[in-house]
């Protein structure tokens, strides 16, 4: 008997699963069993005449999204959408705040989406939908034995998938000045890659690419640094390729990043690295090996509130248009906490409290808006792995105890050791907003406060913001436009997110 399979990525087990859901009694167990061993991404729909299972991996990797009301599944949402759909104006405002949406919620009523971690079982004969979780990412924070050694070899696994997955394929690293892309550096260069290039993006001799630099030449690895003119960006707007990139990507429910559209762009036109030449980006090593338990630790709470949650929560991952910040959508955020915190069974006591926040932003912003940047890549027509997302890494941290992830200690602790090159010993990360050839800004912004108050010194940096580390994510945008803007936005996503409502129009 034939079936349809729809797939991304690698998942080869899909003919095990056939075998359990043809069966008259489902085994659950059995069906999550097989899901957990890939350990590649993937997205699987698969349509048999009695049935359609839907599975999203435990990052997202390509999203799944289905029609509530045609029970039609598909791996972009705008496919699925009819003109019978409606716009939510609440899941809208949530769009346009955050730059994706929380839960299974699309911005219209009867899309939804298959979340990480879960997949869907639609039963054609009986017209019944319903969904199965078959993994959380909720701390455990259990204390370890041999945890440097126990770590050492789960990284040591997780490359040697990255050796087996990029043979003698040519690899492109997004270098930055952050440890985790250093690291991943080190390990392409330990690991004897010879078809190797490094590139960093951004304004001429930002902070981010000058590190870049010193570590490509400390291992003799080629290094580009791309940026884009405002020009370039601008000519690209209005040839209609970025409204393509977001209509094709965008899935009416995750912005698709700019950040490094342009530079991609430049990067296929120029022909900077082959075209079959796999991209690998660090993200999310700060999240999965404990950079965000501040985000807690910080507030000083010693047990769970959801108040207290819920403001930290929309200050941190709502404030991107304030405008649109409506008494509604706070409301629905805080409904899905609470929901979120009686699925998780926590304890009311600090230590849950930092496994609950690190639950819901692996479940929201990571796997719904982190993860997401791969689009780009493949808008492009390259390749891409993030092998610090491997799924046997992210189980590792989620079983390190608390005193292993605060201030990613743990990590810390194993990239000194390793000191490959000598690049993590004595390791600081050293941040400026402008680049050597601009210092003379701060010099402006200290002689012009020397009589005003700190908030006229922070408006004025804000303003000079438009020139500095984030210029290459700005220039799409008249230096007027932001000025205009710049009461109401957080950052160059929040005017991302406006210009997208101007394109979007015609469904809103």
């Amino acid at each position: 008997m034939k079936f349809e399979l729809k797939k991304k990525g690698d998942f080869n087990l899909y003919k095990d699963l056939v075998v359990l859901l043809r069966k008259n009694k489902k085994d659950h167990l059995k069906i999550k069993s097989i899901i957990l061993k890939n350990k590649t991404n993937f997205g699987l729909i698969l349509n048999d005449k009695n049935f359609t299972l839907a599975v999203a991996d435990i990052i997202n990797s390509y999203p799944i999204f289905f029609n509530k009301r045609t029970k039609k599944f598909s791996f972009n949402a705008r496919k699925i959408f009819t003109n019978e759909d409606r716009v939510n104006q609440t899941y809208l405002e949530e769009f346009i705040c955050s730059g994706y949406n929380c839960e299974d919620r699309t911005i219209m009523n009867n899309i939804k989406k298959v979340q990480a971690g879960e997949y869907y079982f639609y039963n054609k004969k009986t017209d019944k939908l319903k969904k199965y979780i078959y993994y959380s990412y909720i701390p455990s924070f259990k204390k370890q034995k041999n945890k440097l050694c126990s770590l050492s070899k789960v990284f040591d696994s997780v490359f040697n998938r990255v050796n087996k997955i990029t043979k003698n394929k040519p690899i492109c690293l997004f270098l930055s000045a952050g440890l985790d892309s250093r690291f991943l550096a080190c390990k392409l260069h330990e690991m004897g890659k010879k078809d190797l290039i490094f590139v960093s993006y951004g304004i001429s001799n930002n902070f981010e690419s000058r590190e870049a630099q010193k570590v490509a030449k400390k291992l003799n690895i080629e290094w580009k640094h791309v940026n884009p003119s405002a020009k370039q960006c601008r000519d690209l707007l209005i040839s209609g390729l970025v409204e393509e990139f977001w209509r094709s990507e965008d899935n009416l429910s995750c912005l698709p990043s700019l950040r490094e559209f342009f530079v991609l762009n430049e990067i296929k036109e120029k022909k900077i690295i082959p075209r079959d030449a796999i991209i690998i980006n660090g993200q999310s090593g700060d999240f999965i090996t404990g950079g965000h338990t501040n985000v807690i630790l910080n507030q000083k709470i010693k047990k769970i509130n959801i108040d207290k949650l819920h403001e930290t929560i929309i200050n941190k991952h709502f404030t991107l248009n304030k405008d649109y910040l409506t008494y509604n959508l706070k409301e629905r955020i805080k409904e899905d906490l609470i929901k979120s915190l009686s699925y998780s069974k926590l304890r009311n006591k600090l230590s849950d409290f930092i496994k609950f926040y690190e639950f819901w932003e692996w479940k929201e912003r990571q796997t719904k808006y982190i993860t997401q940047c791969r689009k780009t890549y493949e808008f492009f027509g390259y390749k891409w792995l993030m092998p610090l997302w491997d799924f046997e890494l992210v189980d590792y941290w989620k079983s390190a105890s608390l005193d292993e992830k605060k201030n990613q200690s743990l990590y810390i602790q194993y990239l000194k050791k390793y000191n490959y090159a000598n690049l993590f010993q004595s390791y600081i990360r050293k941040q400026s907003l402008f680049p050597p050839q601009l210092q003379w800004l701060i010099l402006l912004v200290n002689f012009l406060s020397l009589f005003k108050d700190n908030k006229f010194k922070f408006n004025l940096y804000k303003k000079l913001s438009y020139y500095g580390q984030y210029n290459h994510q700005y220039k799409l945008f008249k230096f007027s436009e932001f000025i205009n803007r710049l009461k109401h936005i957080k950052n160059p996503v929040s005017l991302y997110l406006t210009l997208w409502l101007k394109m979007n129009k015609d469904i809103l």
